[in-house]
């Protein structure tokens, strides 16, 4: 089968209870060393506010998908071309980047956008959708970072 013709593949994001518990996890530990730690009051107080507040942004919008700016829906398609939909209902268009990563317990899809330097990303723990379509997009997302990497590894 061509690459041209594999179908589209989409997958609507939710929450993910998982990826909430080990942000929990690892934040709490985190404030736990520091409270361990021999510092004055004013330095403890300071750093457990910033491990807090470093906690909320991935905690809403990665992992409860609560923030205007999280992404609900991944889809991809016509080689790999991807469309990132956020929840406040914009759209990010743009190519696949071969720095994503694709594992049996999530995604971390990287999207060079169209005419911007920068990238977008999002993680994806595989908890957060339907199983099946988490299969499938495992598969796409692998084939694509495969031709990427062979891509890159041809002869000029």
């Amino acid at each position: 089968m061509s690459r041209e013709r594999l179908p589209a593949v989409e997958l609507t994001v939710g929450r993910s209870q998982g990826l909430t518990a080990v942000l929990l996890a690892t934040h709490a530990v985190a404030m736990i060393v520091v409270l361990s730690l021999s510092l004055p009051t004013i330095e403890t107080a300071g750093a457990l506010g910033g491990i807090g507040v470093a906690m909320l942004a991935p905690l809403r919008c990665e992992a409860l998908r609560v923030s205007p700016r999280s992404v609900v829906a991944v889809r991809v398609a016509d080689g790999d071309a991807v469309t990132l939909r956020l929840l406040d209902g914009r759209q990010i268009d743009g190519r696949l980047d071969g720095s994503s990563c694709v594992t049996r317990l999530g995604l971390v899809i990287v999207v060079q956008v169209a005419g911007r330097w920068r990238r977008a990303r999002t993680c994806v723990a595989a908890d957060a959708m339907h199983p099946q379509a988490f299969r499938r997009m495992r598969v796409r997302l692998l084939w694509e970072i495969d031709k990427h990497e062979r891509d890159r590894e041809a002869p000029i």
